[in-house]
């Protein structure tokens, strides 16, 4: 495999594929009758001859939106394209290398698709060029750093108290007018850290297993050696 770097980022024209899908260095001819992937062949011929390539979810669909197709596909060199009768084009591609979507939009009669490369460097193995997805896709992590945004409710503060009562003595009660804190934020960002770290920690020990920590230690490091000869690395 090549080692160097390819553009980080990408604005390609997709097809969703019918009961097809291709990966990089694979060959895959196929045939395009619908007017959207004519127009994002045609887009594509226009350039550097790039196009995304992903699956559909269910081949029946004739016309699909960005949710009835897979967000993970290959970055393909059209090598070929013959025009056939009834139009239709035939077209011969050539898998270059996988790609995550990150955005699609159709203003143009055609899908787009802004992706981002999954690559592969002999120092860092198989990776993605940045980490924009913050470390989890699909449910599964991709070994970056993983990034968690999370947001928090202003506690409200109580200016006109709610009638209630005394559970001790059944009378009637009226909460106390409170302050919210402003400043609960920071506290909040480190239950959020603990709770992650804790969450994080299952799973961990769910995949690696072990019951002491020499134990654990043993299977991890057997785990990141048995991922290293796929082409991970740490």
């Amino acid at each position: 495999m090549e080692s160097k770097y390819i553009k980080i980022e990408r604005t390609l024209p997709l097809i969703p594929l019918r009961g097809l899908a291709i990966f990089p260095y694979t060959i895959l001819n196929f045939d395009i009758g619908r007017e959207s992937s004519l127009k994002a062949l045609d887009e594509a011929m226009l350039g550097d001859e790039l196009i995304f390539l992903t699956s559909q979810k269910e081949a029946e669909i004739d016309e699909p939106t960005d949710e009835d197709f897979y967000h993970v596909g290959t970055i393909c060199k059209v090598k070929q394209m013959i025009k056939l009768p009834g139009d239709t084009v035939r077209v011969l591609v050539e898998g270059i290398s996988r790609g995550k979507i990150k955005e699609v939009n159709q203003d143009a009669g055609y899908f787009e698709a802004v992706v981002d490369e999954i690559i592969y460097n002999e120092k860092d193995g198989i990776k993605r060029v940045t980490n924009r997805l913050g470390g989890i896709e699909g449910g599964m992590t991709t070994g970056e750093e993983l990034v968690v945004r999370c947001a928090m409710k202003p506690i409200p503060t109580l200016y006109k108290p709610l009638n209630s009562i005394n559970v001790n003595t059944l009378e009637k009660y009226e909460a106390t007018v409170e302050r919210s804190d402003t400043c609960a934020v920071p506290a909040c960002s480190v239950v959020c850290e603990n709770v992650v770290a804790f969450v994080i920690c299952q799973f961990f020990l769910d995949t690696i297993g072990g019951s002491s920590l020499e134990d654990i230690k043993r299977n991890y490091n057997s785990y990141v050696q048995r991922l290293g000869e796929r082409g991970w690395k740490k």
